[in-house]
């Protein structure tokens, strides 16, 4: 992950490929993008690997990993950066053997120490922590307090992503108390200026915080 502050880009659950295309080159040519996260929910996997080897060449052509969610599977048939794991999803040993040393490997972890320890020790590149805030893009079963970012920068180097609910009000605390990275999706998305926009107002602010 970025060693400074990052934006994480999460996708929208539905896309139109075309037009997403065209937006994703807008928000990485801003340059404030550490990693891309495609996560389609509901789709065949006809459709995940048209979107995913749609946004591995956009991806690619700003030297920005792309992370695929659940499906290391698809990773490897695309040539996709990395996977990133849900609790319920193929543990990271399966992913790692699956994928190789070199692929990044992510897992949510909630709002707990404990299952961040267990992806550390089983070979995870960084975890994920929240939600944090509520949130419009998924339903939000656990709540994570910001002071598990403190408790992670203390006892671990890994790093780690804060996700949910996130926008451009709520986000600076998260880098304050550890976070490496914000994950991002419908302040982004859906911000009425476009996705550009949003995202350079996120990096002002960000580099504000930069020069602590």
């Amino acid at each position: 992950m970025s060693p400074r502050p990052g934006i994480y880009l999460i996708t929208p659950e539905k896309i139109n490929l075309d037009l997403f295309v065209k937006q994703l080159e807008e928000a990485l040519s801003t340059n404030c993008i550490t990693y891309v996260q495609l996560r389609l929910k509901n789709c065949t996997d006809e459709v995940l690997l048209e979107s995913a080897s749609a946004l591995l060449r956009v991806t690619k052509n700003f030297e920005i990993p792309l992370i695929i969610n659940d499906r290391p599977d698809i990773v490897k048939q695309v040539g996709g950066d990395g996977v990133h794991l849900g609790q319920n999803d193929s543990s990271v040993k399966k992913a790692r053997n699956l994928l190789g040393k070199n692929s990044i490997i992510g897992v949510t972890c909630h709002d707990s120490i404990s299952l961040a320890c267990e992806a550390v020790n089983s070979g995870a590149d960084y975890i994920a922590f929240g939600a944090f805030f509520e949130s419009i893009s998924k339903k939000i079963e656990y709540f994570a307090d910001i002071s598990i970012l403190d408790w992670w920068k203390k006892i671990s180097k890994i790093p780690c992503v804060a996700i949910g609910g996130i926008n451009i009000n709520n986000f600076q605390n998260l880098y304050l108390h550890g976070a490496t990275d914000i994950a991002v999706i419908s302040s982004v998305w859906k911000h009425p200026k476009g996705p550009a926009f949003a995202i350079n107002q996120y990096s002002k602010k960000i580099s504000l915080l930069n020069k602590f």
